[in-house]
């Protein structure tokens, strides 16, 4: 059974809004007081996905060794800019620091955090050039009738049998390589401060990197490139390989996980012994 939020709660009101705006999860260990915050943010292309999309192996992980984990909605596309979802991002992060204890009754250690991503939550899709078809337009106009999204639930198979226009919006701009244009609210060439691989500079914390060896969208070389980026500013980084991991697949259940794979004992449980550590020390 997958871990329940102790408390969820609305922390920016956005006008036009699903669900009247971003909501942020919070999961409290058995014992809070003093204790460290894992923060996720979830993936899904910027386009699929919430607060919920998180997973549930690593949270229980976390709260079994007494680490608090919260996990925040950002607005998706096509209704929200690069721009838009940072603004969410660290308004979530904000909140984290001067609202949680509060709203929460709780006495969380807001001095420790640990962020952890996959995907859309932790790395920039590939720079993509080409334009939709007439076709496909005409599949995904229906979306942008819709009020504006901070969630939208999904399956592992949601590539396969999911006809809403969501789905069909980010099929259709992953297929024709528009997804940056859509983030980036304008066409190529994209303002070389927007990479993240441009961003990272000395003042980063230490980092740990889990490169999955199959990834179909982010080449494992571009994860190294992040690593090695770092080490060049004089930061602390390092990653784990979990051999033939496709994309994605970190977020799943380790249930739905092919049974002959080693990918926990490879990199995920090094990666969470490792922040464990940091948040400790």
């Amino acid at each position: 059974m997958s871990p329940t939020p102790t408390h969820r709660i609305l922390f920016k009101p956005i006008e036009n809004s699903e669900t009247g705006g971003c909501h942020i999860d919070i999961y409290l260990p058995a014992e809070p007081k003093g204790a460290p915050i894992a923060w996720m943010i979830h993936g899904g292309g910027f386009t699929i996905g919430g607060s919920y999309h998180i997973p549930v192996d690593q949270v229980e992980w976390f709260l079994e060794h007494g680490i608090a984990v919260v996990s925040n909605e950002y607005r998706l596309l096509p209704h929200a800019s690069l721009t838009d979802i940072r603004e969410d991002n660290l308004d979530a992060y904000k909140w984290i620091l001067n609202n949680l204890n509060t709203e929460t009754r709780s006495e969380l250690d807001t001095s420790k955090i640990a962020i952890l991503g996959w995907s859309a939550g932790g790395t920039s899709l590939l720079a993509m050039r080409e334009s939709l078809t007439d076709e496909e337009w005409k599949a995904i106009e229906p979306i942008y009738k819709e009020p504006v999204s901070t969630g939208y639930k999904h399956g592992i198979t949601w590539y396969k049998d999911d006809p809403s226009p969501r789905a069909n919006w980010m099929k259709a701009v992953m297929h024709s390589g528009t997804m940056h244009s859509a983030w980036m609210q304008h066409d190529p060439p994209y303002p070389a401060e927007n990479s993240p691989i441009n961003l990272l500079a000395s003042y980063y914390p230490s980092t740990f990197v889990v490169v999955a060896t199959a990834d179909w969208l982010i080449p494992p070389a571009e994860s190294h490139s992040v690593v090695e980026k770092l080490k060049s500013c004089g930061v602390e980084a390092t990653f784990a390989e979990a051999q033939g991991m496709g994309h994605g697949v970190c977020e799943d259940a380790r249930s739905s996980w092919p049974e002959d794979q080693k990918w926990w004992e490879e990199a995920i449980s090094p990666s969470l012994e490792w922040t464990e550590r940091k948040l400790r020390a």
